[in-house]
């Protein structure tokens, strides 16, 4: 792959077979973390929205004890809230039947109201929340072929735009110069990732050139209008205090 096919590639295939090996955990992680807030709705689970944001936190060593403690107990239960022997709870049958994962059935004679199950949907679902639900214990020194091949069964999966969000260009890296991550910078990433206020990109821009960075690429992505995630590469990159 050439950089110029990799700027306009959306398949996230063969990207992220090039970046393998180039990557860190953290990076993996929030890559997952991005791409499963791409896919919310689906997370119906409180448990499986509570593990992309502590898969977050544990990313940017954020997350408490107690935290870790409380996910640690949602790891052991089943992940999908719904057994043929037992009653959904009523919560989240109307939100799988709002996702289309149960469809009524229209039949005049009937007297109990039945539903048809999109049997397809419901095993995004299932995948999904099972995933989600394990994103801060998820063993992520690698892509391994379960989550790459769980990754290709979502029709919704993010395509190139995510993997350049997250790794960006492997084709130009340059080094962060320590001089650059004034006070100012500093606390304005911090900021921009504990709220996610990515509409504060282009100030961190401005505070990162006035400390002296030259780096086009980095700034024009901190400027930019596309859509960020917080495993934003150009703000891992100020982040970064190796």
């Amino acid at each position: 792959m050439t950089e110029q096919e990799w700027l306009s590639c959306d398949d996230w295939r063969p990207m992220l077979a090039l970046v393998d090996g180039r990557t860190t955990p953290k990076q993996r992680t929030l890559y997952l973390a991005a791409g499963l807030r791409q896919l919310w709705p689906l997370l119906y689970a409180d448990g499986s929205r509570y593990g992309v944001e502590l898969g977050e936190r544990v990313a940017f060593g954020m997350a408490t004890e107690q935290e870790l403690g409380h996910i640690r107990n949602v790891h052991n239960v089943t992940t999908f809230d719904y057994d043929s022997h037992r009653r959904m709870s009523d919560r989240h049958f109307e939100q799988l039947l709002e996702l289309g994962v149960y469809v009524e059935k229209h039949d005049p004679g009937q007297i109990v109201q039945s539903y048809d199950v999109n049997a397809e949907l419901l095993n995004q679902v299932v995948s999904v929340v099972f995933i989600a639900e394990k994103v801060p214990y998820v063993d992520l020194s690698y892509f391994d072929n379960d989550l790459l091949h769980f990754f290709s069964q979502l029709t919704d999966w993010p395509g190139g735009w995510l993997v350049r969000e997250v790794f960006g260009n492997p084709f130009r890296v340059t080094p962060f110069d320590q001089n650059w991550r004034t006070e100012t910078v500093q606390a304005l990433t911090h900021g921009i990732i504990a709220k996610r206020a990515f509409d504060r990109l282009p100030i961190l821009a401005d505070a990162v050139e006035e400390a002296g960075c030259d780096d086009d690429d980095l700034l024009s992505h901190l400027r930019s209008s596309d859509q960020h995630v917080l495993g934003c590469w150009a703000l891992d990159r100020v982040l970064d205090e190796r």
